[in-house]
């Protein structure tokens, strides 16, 4: 799945307890072009149980662990992979990286986990 993204975009998501948590974030400019991600670093995308306590994250995919990676930085594609290992629940999260120095969130809101079909709570 590929998403176009704007600056603070809110965006929510339900994702299912255990599963891969996947999706391919395409950064584009005003007039639909692909944004360089050339030297992006810090890549990060933090669950935790409110906006204010995101320092404590309870879930976190980084460029650093290698969850988020940056095949072709020219593209401005950002792709994101990891298990879900939390409780089902309402959290909230945020994504932001760096390129060229400047940090930037590009993402937040809700990320819900539910309980896989036949579990038991």
């Amino acid at each position: 799945m590929s998403t176009e993204r704007e600056l603070a975009t809110v965006h929510n998501y339900r994702e299912t307890e255990g599963d891969t948590f996947a999706d391919d974030l395409a950064f584009t400019d005003s007039a639909g072009a692909a944004v360089d991600l050339t030297g992006i670093t810090g890549a990060a995308m933090v669950v935790a149980d409110t906006f204010e306590s995101t320092a404590a994250a309870l879930w976190s995919a980084t460029q650093a662990g290698g969850e988020i990676t940056v095949p072709t930085p020219a593209n401005g594609t950002v792709l994101i992979r990891k298990a879900i290992d939390l409780a089902p629940g309402s959290y909230v999260y945020h994504y932001s990286h760096t390129v060229g120095g400047v940090t930037q969130t590009f993402m937040r809101g809700i990320f819900e986990v539910h309980a896989k079909s036949g579990a038991t709570p």
